[in-house]
């Protein structure tokens, strides 16, 4: 699943919006896995991706089935965050990080994580908490 913040129209705190729907995607995954756990004895782990910059945003694809949606490497490294992120945990990138010092917690794994598409270098970091 994809989700965006900011488009059409700019919505303040946009990058603080995703990172606690990210925790909060994790957080109920838990709590489904507890109970499918119970009941059928499988459990559900979901890991969450967060980037943030720019990305080609509007209606796309053909006459008889548009999506508003969001292209481009922006959405790529997010998506490539996401296939990474162990079930229980969000690794968000160091724009992320940057944009949201002080407000929330998190732990760089440097690049110890090789995303596809991506130079050697690239940090990758988990969200551990939020502050506020």
């Amino acid at each position: 699943m994809m989700a965006f913040w900011g488009a059409p129209l700019p919505q303040e705190d946009a990058i603080m919006n995703a990172v606690k729907t990210a925790m909060g995607i994790v957080e109920g995954a838990a709590r489904v896995s507890d109970e499918l756990k119970e009941e059928i004895g499988e459990e559900l782990r979901v890991g969450v991706g967060v980037n943030f910059g720019p990305a080609v945003v509007g209606n796309m694809g053909a006459e008889k089935h548009m999506d508003y949606t969001a292209i481009g490497d922006t959405v790529n490294t997010a998506a490539r965050l996401e296939a990474n992120a162990p079930g229980g945990k969000v690794y968000i990138s160091r724009a992320v990080a940057d944009a949201l010092e002080g407000r929330i917690t998190c732990t760089s794994l440097g690049a110890t994580i090789k995303l596809k598409g991506k130079a050697d270098g690239f940090e990758v970091l988990e969200l551990n908490s939020i502050k506020e």
